[in-house]
């Protein structure tokens, strides 16, 4: 098999004693290179150096090793499998298109998916039936001129690609974490960073905690686990090592659970300990429940079960502010009362100087981090 090392991986030297380093392969290592991906592995030293380099290396996690293009690259994905497989995961971006509805024919079938793309459109099927079911989108479609692939090895071979990926990327990032109580305003930190070119992961928006960031509640559209380890691959995959990669991290995540390697890696990164003014983090967070058109008083009513345990007194005087107009009022007192006092129980130490934001406005937050960067060593990747 192919052999990546830290020279390749990272632009710097290799290991001096290959002995001592740990090796990690990306997938089965099988005979023929048709009978499943070709397996790629790593050897590197703990902790891994994150040397400088003018060009940005690739990392050794690529649909390539799956015996396909970047998923990007293709117009349309099939997901053959049954749909309830589909709801628990697929590959990101895919649709779902069950190999029993070919029964119906499968021109008719694929028609609304092909009739507005290019001529020179490429298309991925997969399935988990040994690409049984995948052929049965996968020839029709070829026999009318397009170009298709069949993903080797199906399902089976994706998933085990995914969890060799999330075992070995995490040790190849850099990671710092912000660290803030839920309803700080870190997605707007974050998007601010995005913006400015800096590489971002929002935890709490892939675990699909929307009502309180950090907190997962009845209402959240929380994915399953192995959906969760897709998306977060996805997205670690084509972060650059040498860059930091700029975390919005929780505890929080039930009933998800963080892989091992990357809770490890998010252990030992660097922490910016975020303060904002509870006024300020009530009238962001008003302002994106408006957004999201749910009324402050609904939130109140998520906020039940092991997350949150409150007392039924002060959800309704919460409730009380809220129905009277005074939102920002109710949702401060529940900041301060109840969120922070959950989060409070686990505290952590900070490695970087504190940010301080004194609001959470575009402009506001960008200002704020020009200051603080200017006066800690957390110095931006780009500009």
């Amino acid at each position: 098999p192919a052999r990546v090392d830290r020279r390749s991986v990272l632009g710097g030297e290799s290991p001096r004693n290959v002995d001592e380093c740990r090796e990690i392969t990306l997938g089965p290592q099988t005979g023929t290179a048709r009978a499943g991906f070709g397996s790629i592995s790593c050897k590197f030293d703990e902790p891994v150096a994150m040397p400088a380099s003018p060009t940005p290396p690739e990392l050794p996690v690529h649909p390539h090793q799956l015996e396909v293009q970047e998923f990007g690259a293709y117009d349309l994905i099939v997901d053959a499998r049954p749909a309830e497989a589909f709801a628990v995961d697929h590959i990101p971006g895919a649709t779902s298109l069950p190999a029993s509805l070919a029964a119906k024919g499968p021109e008719q079938v694929l028609a609304p998916l092909t009739k507005h793309m290019a001529a020179d459109a490429a298309i991925l099927v997969y399935c988990d039936q040994g690409g049984l079911d995948a052929l049965r989108w996968a020839q029709p479609l070829r026999d009318t001129g397009w170009d298709v692939d069949v993903l080797a090895g199906g399902w089976p071979n994706y998933r085990r690609w995914v969890d060799a990926g999330l075992e070995l990327l995490p040790r190849l990032l850099r990671f710092r974490l912000f660290q803030a109580p839920p309803a700080s305003g870190l997605c707007r930190v974050l998007e601010v960073l995005r913006e400015r070119g800096e590489q971002t992961l929002d935890l709490a928006l892939l675990a699909g905690q929307f009502f309180v960031p950090g907190l997962q509640l009845k209402g959240d559209d929380t994915p399953t686990q192995s959906s969760f380890e897709s998306l977060l691959l996805d997205q670690l995959r084509h972060f650059d090592p040498q860059l930091p990669v700029w975390v919005r991290t929780t505890s929080r995540l039930h009933p998800l659970v963080l892989p091992p390697t990357l809770r490890d890696a998010l252990e030992r990164a660097e922490r910016v300990a975020v303060e904002v003014p509870a006024d300020v983090r009530a009238r962001a967070w008003r302002d994106r429940l408006h957004s999201m058109n749910v009324p402050a008083v609904t939130l109140l009513q998520t906020l039940q079960g092991p997350a949150v345990q409150l007392p039924e007194s002060l959800r309704t005087r919460w409730g009380m502010l809220c129905d009277g107009g005074r939102a920002v009022e109710g949702l401060a007192a529940l900041i301060s009362e109840c969120i922070d006092k959950v989060e409070a129980s686990e505290p952590e130490s900070a490695e970087l100087p504190g940010l301080q934001l004194s609001s959470l406005e575009a402009d506001g937050i960008a200002l704020s981090l020009d200051q603080w960067m200017a006066g800690s060593d957390a110095r931006p990747a780009h500009g």
